[in-house]
């Protein structure tokens, strides 16, 4: 009994140390970033981003695991299989692009989870948790928003669109594209395939939360590097800095959210809510109803 007592404490002192470092490197990050991008460091999202992470480290405290990946080969195929496709993208650019989606970042991860005879619970996702205590989402995006408003590049014009009828139109329309064409897709792939597939291999939760949020800031460089109408267009080193300013800590952020809740679709109401209320204002000016 002592002998597995001392085991247990050794463990959550490694798992600890492991935590201190990971959050020592994505200040060490952050804080290059923003120096590169010339701006000063945000406490005010910081610290919107804070609140609900500790609102879910809370209420699920005491959370069951829930039914993991059985193999480690299975977590293996999935992680090559994501290193391939992020190599890829800086490459042949189809594979960056909404065209893609279906193959590369369900069916191929789905048939890869067949064929191994791996359930979807393993990856946090189950059908019938689509709506599961949804009002933490809610919530943390209640507290995230008015930052989004007054924060994002289009700010001024989603404020003055806020103050017209036309807004009841647009947002749900603006969050349900995000929904069908973005937040999905990435958060299966991401919080789903990388994250539970790097948590099967190393076993801890702060490693597959930081490692899985690279891969989403890695995945959004060549949409800025390569992109003609990006202001970063041929700036590797600003491209980089982009997205661990923006991604990669909101890959931090979703990461942990889907951890702690064992759901992906907290994640991805969260990523629709988000994005949806970024880029109303663009579908307005596609629609222009």
């Amino acid at each position: 009994m002592l002998f597995v007592k001392d085991k247990e404490k050794k463990i959550m002192k490694r798992n600890y140390i492991i935590l201190a470092i990971i959050v020592i490197l994505a200040v060490a990050m952050y804080s290059w970033a923003i120096i590169q991008l010339d701006r000063d460091f945000d406490f005010g999202l910081i610290a919107l981003l804070l609140l609900p992470s500790l609102i879910y480290l809370w209420f699920y405290r005491n959370e069951k695991s829930s039914e993991p990946l059985k193999h480690r080969k299975t977590a293996a195929f999935l992680f090559f299989y994501g290193l391939i496709y992020f190599i890829s993208i800086f490459f042949i650019n189809i594979l960056g692009s909404s065209v893609a989606y279906w193959l590369v970042q369900f069916l191929i991860p789905i048939a890869i989870l067949k064929i191994c005879r791996e359930s979807l619970s393993g990856i946090f996702l189950k059908w019938t948790a689509v709506f599961s205590d949804v009002k933490f989402v809610i919530f943390s995006a209640a507290i995230i928003i008015p930052f989004l408003i007054f924060g994002v590049r289009d700010s001024e014009q989603i404020i003055e669109l806020c103050q017209s009828w036309k807004i009841i139109v647009y947002l749900p329309l603006s969050i349900l594209y995000m929904l069908i064409v973005v937040a999905f897709w990435e958060e299966f792939f991401f919080r789903g395939i990388i994250l539970n597939s790097i948590l099967k291999l190393s076993n801890n939760a702060s490693v597959s939360i930081f490692i899985s949020a690279l891969f989403f800031g890695t995945y959004h460089i060549p949409m800025r590097y390569l992109n003609v109408k990006s202001e970063y267009y041929g700036d590797l080193l600003a491209s980089i800095a982009s997205t661990i300013n923006e991604q990669f800590i909101m890959g931090l952020f979703l990461g942990l959210i889907v951890y702690k809740s064992k759901n992906i679709w907290h994640g991805i109401w969260l990523h629709s809510i988000l994005n949806g209320i970024s880029f109303v204002y663009q579908l307005s000016l596609m629609l222009k109803i």
